[in-house]
């Protein structure tokens, strides 16, 4: 026996009944994680609009408004400009310092990184010696070919490049 299909308007009103359900479900959060306590229920029946014959009706009370007048407009007095104070002579900028840059050819890419920046190199690069274009990620899975500039005194800035392959590549 085959199970009868349900019809398009059934399909529409579960539809409905879902995305009703949804919006209650929602509104609930809202409700419960908005935390308004400001909200008071009381027990007491409202008040009477207007009093019944037996009440008196309490005089309005009576307000009085005194208004003063402005106090007059104060010109602000100039105030003397300051003048700005005067620049401090620039220092002069002297030349960076020179540092001695070993000979890193052969050795592991990390410890040439180590020894280029105990010997104040710290501006580093490194590239793929093979033109493949890999990232060196694992420094010490890396053998240096060459280096750029040479071993020898360098401005301290200077930039470091060290080429290298693969551990087991050859340069």
């Amino acid at each position: 026996m085959q199970k009868p299909k349900m019809g398009t308007g059934k399909k529409v009103g579960i539809g409905c009944g879902g995305a009703l359900g949804l919006l209650l479900i929602i509104g609930m959060i809202g409700a419960a994680v908005d935390g308004d306590t400001n909200t008071t229920t009381s027990s007491k029946p409202a008040a009477a609009s207007s009093p019944t014959a037996t009440e008196k009706a309490a005089p309005a009370p009576t307000v009085t408004v005194t208004k003063t007048a402005a106090p007059p407009a104060v010109k602000p007095s100039p105030t003397p400009t300051a003048k700005p104070p005067k620049a401090a002579p620039a220092a002069e900028t002297s030349a960076p310092t020179n540092a001695s840059l070993p000979n890193l050819v052969g050795m592991d890419l990390q410890a040439a990184q180590d020894s280029a920046q105990a010997a104040g190199f710290f501006i580093l690069d490194d590239q793929d010696a093979s033109g493949q274009g890999r990232l060196q990620v694992m420094d010490r899975n890396w053998t240096v070919c060459s280096q750029q500039p040479t071993a020898g005194e360098h401005p301290a800035d200077t930039k470091v490049i060290l080429y290298a392959v693969k551990d087991f590549e050859s340069c």
